[in-house]
């Protein structure tokens, strides 16, 4: 009988090791809905793959949680912030939504979205870039394609759904705003020289 009850024992253990083996290395292991989220009032940095999607939400710490999704950082399906959060963009990819809901705030300035921008509630997502469809500022339109080419250079071409009291906001890319900044500096010397 001890014989048996190890051989038992020890088939189950190869059972869970195959088992976890073919999990690893086919995907089975993703679960539905949640796979990664940031809830700490810490800052993180996103900059390896990530199997699924990523939430990040306020903490009780007071402070709100911050995420980063770097150049080499990629999100196999969404991205969704909500609370007061804060989510910047400046590389890597989505492979599906970005979901930007209640009061948080997402600076999109790099990178891939594959997916549709979804903003509700109260949420901001301010892209940084030049060459919109849309003039800069708050975009008026409840739905549409935002076309134009991010800070970064990459390309956005995304459907987008705005309700509530959300708002998307085009800014200039940095590069253009300094631009802006020196010709307006270059007026006021040449408004001065002109004067004297």
């Amino acid at each position: 009988m001890p014989k048996v009850a190890a051989l038992l024992l020890i088939s189950v253990i190869i059972g869970v090791i195959i088992f976890m083996v073919l999990r690893n290395n086919f995907h089975f292991n993703r679960p539905e809905g949640l796979t990664a989220v940031y809830d700490n009032g810490a800052a993180h940095d996103i900059n390896a793959f990530i199997d699924g999607d990523v939430h990040v939400r306020d903490s009780n710490t007071g402070n709100p949680t911050t995420v980063s999704l770097l150049s080499g950082g990629s999100i196999d399906t969404g991205l969704y912030a909500y609370d007061s959060s804060r989510v910047n963009i400046f590389g890597g990819s989505i492979g599906g939504k970005l979901g930007v809901y209640e009061s948080c705030q997402v600076t999109l300035s790099g990178g891939v979205i594959g997916g549709d921008l979804d903003i509700r509630d109260n949420g901001l997502l301010i892209i940084d870039g030049s060459g919109f469809n849309y003039s800069l500022g708050n975009i008026p339109d409840a739905n549409g394609i935002l076309t134009g080419i991010l800070a970064s250079g990459e390309q956005i071409n995304a459907s987008f759904h705005i309700s509530g009291n959300a708002s998307v906001l085009l800014v200039p890319e940095p590069a253009t705003i300094a631009l802006l900044g020196l010709g307006g500096l270059g007026l006021i010397r040449r408004k001065t020289i002109l004067g004297s």
